[in-house]
């Protein structure tokens, strides 16, 4: 049955103009459907008795939420299809690699080796024994171990096969397509990286054990991937999905965990099976 077909039917049988009637209404009707699938779970009954319960509670709660668009004036066709949009774009995303096809030293490297090393208060990150970027410190108060946060961006670039910053560092700038290097990998980019790393590392705290809690992508916020995917919107990366972002963060805070408390290390990239290991200086 057509969505607003049914909408206009079930207006039908509204006996009441009162919104606070239709509210309590569907708050009661979404307990019975948990209350349902709390006999499931619990009495296992026969599974077309389970599956006509469930039906009937849920098609209570349809008729509550039609009647309050209703009230809104508001289709439920269009609800529905803006709910699909939005989860669509949270939820699914693609593996594409975004600079494929570009020539070679315009792509990130398949593998990378990267060295971070620990000067008291000053780190320093290096490739083949050639520094890279600035000689960062925490840039805080209190002590943090943000001088590590490069390893954001090479988790970024390894997980989500994105990083303006470290194309920048690696001088993997898409410079044969103009528009690319100006919107892709240009500052604005860039800063908006940097602007990620800092806010989800702001987020993050430590356990009594010492141990970042954004390590376990099941204490990630929803709504901080919501924001990601939201201020990404208008760039190649916000064609990954939430799952990724999870994916991405908690790589990058196991292995800064592994830099803080070692005082540096070496972090191997593998970008064609979007993995990141971590291995202590001797």
């Amino acid at each position: 049955m057509d969505l607003d077909e049914y909408q206009k039917r079930a207006h039908k049988t509204a006996r009441s103009e009162d919104i606070e009637i239709y509210t309590l209404g569907l708050f009661g009707e979404a307990g019975s459907v948990a209350s349902a699938i709390k006999k499931v779970k619990r009495d296992n009954p026969a599974k077309e008795l389970v599956h006509e319960e469930i039906k009937r509670e849920i098609g209570d709660v349809l008729w509550y939420l039609s009647e309050i668009a209703h009230r809104y004036d508001l289709k439920l066709s269009e609800i529905a299809q803006a709910n699909l949009s939005k989860t669509e774009f949270l939820f699914t995303g693609d593996a594409r690699v975004y600079d494929e096809g570009y020539p070679r030293g315009e792509r990130f490297p398949s593998a990378l080796t990267v060295r971070f090393d620990d000067h008291g208060s000053l780190a320093t990150v290096s490739i083949d024994g050639a520094q890279i970027g600035n000689v960062l410190d925490d840039n805080s108060h209190i002590e943090d171990g943000y001088r590590f946060h490069d390893v954001f961006h090479l988790a970024y670039m390894t997980r989500l096969g994105w990083s303006p910053s470290m194309r920048r560092m690696l001088k993997r700038k898409r410079k044969s397509n103009a528009n690319i290097d100006r919107v892709e990998d240009g500052a604005r980019a860039v800063f908006l990286e940097e602007g990620i790393s800092a806010i989800v590392f702001n987020q993050s705290e430590q356990t009594a054990e010492g141990v970042s809690l954004f390590t376990d992508r099941a204490n990630i916020p929803f709504t901080i991937l919501q924001a990601l995917k939201t201020v990404t919107r208008g760039v190649e990366v916000s064609s990954r999905s939430i799952s990724d972002w999870r994916d991405a963060i908690s790589m990058g805070f196991r292995t800064f965990d592994n830099l803080v408390k070692n005082g540096g290390g070496t972090v191997i990239c593998d970008l064609a099976k979007r993995r990141m290991a971590y291995r202590a200086s001797k």
